[in-house]
């Protein structure tokens, strides 16, 4: 499940040090911790299309709350951009599972079928 990475958003979205001075590093782990959220929602959903498009919903849905949030930090504020940003990394992170899984499965249905009949 995805608890332990939702239960870190609040404290990076409230920073204002140290991820400032290096935006291409903050924008990065933003990125990739969206990515991850995704496929933590999806993981254990793993199934059919509804599955994909649930991760996906809800990742988003976590991007425009983490958005919210930032409206009330002083030092911060919620953006759209932000958002959009947040959701296609997400996205993203789903298409690459499925790539993934398409991959093995075409590899196990390729042995299967090359496999001699007993």
């Amino acid at each position: 499940p995805p608890l332990p990475d939702l239960g870190t958003q609040p404290l990076w979205s409230t920073q204002t040090g140290a991820f400032t001075a290096n935006n291409l590093l903050a924008k990065g782990i933003h990125l990739a911790q969206y990515a991850i959220l995704a496929a933590l929602f999806y993981l254990p959903l793993n199934g059919n299309a509804r599955a994909w498009v649930t991760a996906f919903v809800l990742a988003s849905l976590y991007g425009a709350s983490d958005e919210w949030h930032q409206s009330f930090v002083a030092t911060r504020q919620g953006s759209l951009n932000d958002w959009l940003i947040d959701s296609a990394s997400a996205l993203g992170a789903l298409a690459l599972l499925f790539a993934v899984q398409q991959l093995k499965r075409s590899r196990l249905d390729a042995k299967v079928s090359i496999e001699p009949e007993v």
